[in-house]
């Protein structure tokens, strides 16, 4: 199974209607399983140029491990060199802060889904998973 255009739609709409409620505007990146961009949004144009990056590291990040980026942080921090030799190898795409999570459709994970700019702490995150509920 593979990602949809359809499936990434959803999810970033209700995602973007949490950020909305929130009054967070952020950036929100969907990559399919490959890692490979499929939709984004920057909701703070003009500004905010860096969470367009951390948003698609995040995404990229949920991807390559199959988890979120939170836990991956808090089992790589203890390894000396991790976050900077993953963020070499994967030409930035890969980032240990929370906000990423993967994709997952009938048990199969086939994206990811990474967010940034949220003005509070673990905003990025439940923006995030307000997207993936659109999936239960």
């Amino acid at each position: 199974m593979s990602l949809s255009i359809e499936i990434a739609g959803r999810i970033l709409e209700a995602s973007k209607r949490r950020a909305n409620e929130l009054r967070s505007p952020v950036s929100i990146a969907i990559v399919d399983a490959g890692g490979h961009l499929v939709l984004f949004e920057r909701m703070m144009s003009p500004y905010g140029w860096a969470t367009a990056s951390i948003s698609i590291a995040k995404a990229t990040t949920a991807v390559m491990f199959n988890q979120s980026t939170d836990s991956v942080a808090q089992w790589g921090s203890g390894i000396p060199g991790f976050a900077s030799s993953m963020a070499t190898m994967s030409q930035g795409k890969f980032i240990m802060a929370a906000g990423g999570w993967p994709i997952r459709v009938g048990g199969a994970t086939v994206g990811g889904i990474g967010v940034s700019g949220g003005n509070g702490p673990g905003r990025d995150d439940e923006i995030a998973r307000a997207g993936l509920a659109t999936l239960a």
